[in-house]
């Protein structure tokens, strides 16, 4: 290994795609629901509107994006009941300095699984705390499990997942730990 050498867990996605089964991998982390949404609308965007983009894809997968009925298990623990995003995470940060999963470390052999089942309107009354320090969590809306072998997605209509800021398919999904698969040099 040598010295400043840092193992990176990796995060490996079963998804639903076009009737298929595809298996993906990660390292940071795996949005499921309306940050997929946000995601797949702004990449459907003309790159012209520059930063404008973030702001429409974000406001146009919000107007359409409704609560599903879900159930998540995370090794023995099960989550069912409404929610609009879900999140299995390695690590913490997302794109533009989200920090989503403030308590995620990429090298620790845990998925992180936090599942956003407030109302819709969380998904921007929280920004700010995201932004600022990923301090969202605890917080009574956002139910947090933790999973060192897998966790599961199922929902009452297939939802789609984004992966380190690449669209994939949708559920139903399972995602797995790989234990420090990569070793990280600085």
């Amino acid at each position: 290994m040598g010295a400043n050498t840092y193992p990176f867990d990796v995060i490996k996605i079963s998804y639903a795609d076009a009737g298929e089964r595809r298996t993906r991998y990660a390292a940071n982390l795996v949005e499921v629901g309306l940050g997929a949404a946000v995601a797949r609308t702004t990449s459907r965007l003309s790159p012209r509107l520059g930063n404008a983009r973030r702001f429409l894809g974000f406001w146009g997968a919000y107007a359409r994006t409704r609560a599903a009925s879900v159930k998540v298990d995370a090794d023995m623990k099960t989550f069912e009941g409404r929610a609009f995003n879900v999140i299995v995470a390695n690590a913490q940060f997302t794109s533009a300095g989200l920090r989503m999963s403030p308590r995620s470390f990429p090298g620790d052999g845990v998925l992180d699984a936090l599942v956003f089942r407030g109302p819709r309107s969380d998904a921007y009354r929280m920004l700010p705390r995201i932004y600022r320090h990923g301090d969202h969590i605890p917080d009574p809306n956002i139910h947090e499990m933790r999973a060192k072998i897998r966790v599961a997605v199922e929902a009452d209509r297939p939802l789609p997942i984004v992966a380190d800021g690449e669209v994939l398919g949708t559920t139903p999904a399972t995602f797995q730990i790989v234990p420090q698969r990569i070793l990280l040099k600085l």
